[in-house]
């Protein structure tokens, strides 16, 4: 694989600037510095702008010549955790689009660009044979996302980024963006080396989740969950209490009357019991009828008809918090400290995180928007596990320990009318189970994905259960149950001590036979080895001479491997 520098471009205002490489490239409105450099092998591109007046930026494309075809594979990262991953061809079509895509939030759509032609790999993507390919990685994810576009036509690669109607009035760093050839996983492991910012650790956890919708999430559920683990010795780590505990969301400091003593007596319980607690909320959402937007209904969001932006998630309606409005981050910040400092708080599980840009802004890209506010809770809680969802991976990287490859709510093995959703894949669990495995190259980075169910199900069969049990807990830093204590026979807690196991190995090699089926090769903690067959398929699928059900995952010892 080849690639040679074409061209730069900058659009702003009603001019553009076409920039040339190592040299400051001027108009009378601004100046662009373009460097490239070579280090080891790996190429680097930066661009930074400094505007000597306030200007408005439309977009920015940096273009290099690639021999690409139709049949090239190449590696596209979701911009959202539930968004698809994984490697394709060009000519594939990777992201399926239902009936309610256009009704949607702004927060939950990938920006997009009018000149795209094909899909987009958001933060890094390769091209080529995982052997010798063309891998692009940006080491800056915190001014403006970036796009890349592997264009078969024009045998291009082109990479943008999202600045469209930025309004910029100071220097600004547009692009870090590192470029290599080679084998994928070194390009991988040298890409997360050079990444900017600290590694947060990510201790690998197993727990149980009290739910509003599975469970009750209640004191008495609770209560309930750590009698029924000693009596069967489960294995557990942490107890997660769900959002629901909240008498509105949005009231966060303020539980609900299924905890009739407060929340602090039964965080102790359960740290007496030798458990580590984690609460779960959505710090910008709240219901129309919680106490903070009757007090501030000035701190929510508004759109063009001066009415609160709202979304819907599966608990309901909630309005969006202003992420830059002063009083909403003071509020943040007592109720960080609240819970880990006053009430013992282990981890904190921050849900709907992409709605810190649930609206355009003309000062703040998208990135800026998220960065921003995920800085404000990391430096609310600096020594408290963040377990961080629902926002572009780049961002959790930088300040989260556990981060969400892939959507936390399973609901279909494969989705039966996919157009009456907005986001198919999403709702997809095979589909996301490819995002576990497929994003798996960020290991030096804490990873966490799907809430586990073992209760029958009727959408899921066992054999799919176990394989998303499987799966998660193989790639997964953080692994979580959330069934009700009284629903799952002994038989089921027995399998879900094989998670001990599990979370302890390491993966040593996975290999897709195909778009259904992969071979898992893995240790665990004793060093010896096993090999995983599994088929992600919707109909059986035979792998290495043996026939997998529908979904089904077998694990063979494997010495030799």
């Amino acid at each position: 694989m080849t690639f040679t520098f074409q061209s730069a471009r900058l659009d702003f205002d009603q001019q553009f600037l076409n920039l040339l490489p190592n040299q400051t490239n001027s108009e009378e409105a601004l100046y662009v510095d373009f460097t490239t450099t070579n280090n080891s092998g790996n190429q680097k591109f930066q661009v930074f702008i400094h505007p000597k007046r306030t200007v408005t930026l439309k977009s920015f494309e940096l273009r290099f010549a690639v021999p690409l075809s139709q049949n090239s594979e190449v590696f596209y990262n979701g911009f959202l955790p539930n968004h698809r991953s994984g490697t394709h061809r060009i000519s594939a079509k990777i992201a399926g689009q239902g009936w309610l895509t256009s009704k949607t939030g702004f927060h939950q759509q990938a920006p997009a660009f009018s000149t795209a032609k094909s899909s987009l790999s958001w933060h890094y993507g390769y091209a080529g044979a995982a052997q010798d390919g063309l891998f692009l990685g940006s080491l800056n994810e915190t001014t403006a996302f970036t796009a890349i576009e592997y264009d078969a036509q024009q045998q291009q690669i082109i990479v943008r980024k999202d600045i469209a109607g930025l309004e910029l009035g100071h220097s600004f760093p547009l692009l870090d963006l590192m470029v290599s050839i080679g084998n994928k996983a070194t390009s991988l492991a040298a890409y997360f080396s050079e990444m900017k910012g600290t590694r947060f650790p990510a201790p690998p956890l197993t727990g149980w989740m009290a739910n509003k919708k599975n469970n009750g999430n209640s004191a008495s559920t609770i209560n309930h969950f750590l009698s029924r683990r000693k009596e069967e010795n489960i294995t557990a780590d942490l107890v997660l209490i769900g959002s629901g505990y909240a008498k509105e969301a949005g009231d966060w400091l303020f539980s609900g009357d299924q905890f009739p003593d407060g929340l602090p007596p039964l965080i102790a319980e359960i740290k007496t019991a030798g458990l580590k607690v984690g609460m779960s909320i959505s710090p910008l959402l709240c219901t129309p009828n919680s106490d903070i937007y009757r007090q501030h209904p000035d701190w929510v969001l508004k759109d063009i008809q001066n009415k609160p932006i709202s979304i819907k998630t599966n608990t309901g309606v909630h309005y969006v918090l202003d992420a830059y409005e002063t009083g909403v981050q003071d509020y943040l910040q007592v109720f960080c400290y609240t819970v880990t400092t006053q009430w013992g708080i282990d981890l904190l599980k921050f849900d709907n995180l992409s709605t810190a840009f649930a609206t355009a802004r003309k000062t703040k890209t998208r990135a800026q928007a998220i960065n921003d506010f995920v800085k404000m809770l990391r430096n609310s809680c600096p020594d408290t596990l963040i377990w961080a969802t629902g926002l572009p991976m780049a961002t959790g990287w930088s300040y989260a320990n556990y981060t969400a490859t892939a959507s936390t709510i399973i609901e279909n093995w494969d989705t039966r009318f996919p157009l009456l959703y907005a986001n198919p894949d999403a709702a997809t669990a095979r589909i996301q189970l490819k995002n576990i495995i497929q994003r798996n190259n960020n290991a030096e980075y804490g990873i966490a994905a799907n809430l586990i169910t073992l209760t029958p199900s009727k959408v899921l069969t066992e054999t799919q259960q176990h394989t998303i049990l499987f799966i998660n807990a193989l790639f997964s830093d953080i692994v979580v149950i959330s069934d009700a204590p009284e629903s799952l026979s002994s038989e089921s807690w027995s399998e879900w001590q094989l998670v001990e196991g599990w979370k302890s190995a390491k993966v040593t090699k996975v290999v897709f036979a195909n778009d259904e089926t992969c071979v898992i090769d893995f240790k665990n903690k004793e060093g010896a080895k096993f090999r995983g067959l599994v088929n992600l398929g919707n109909e059986e699928n035979s792998l290495e001479g043996i026939t997998l059900r529908a979904g089904e995952t077998l694990v063979l010892a494997n010495e030799k491997r």
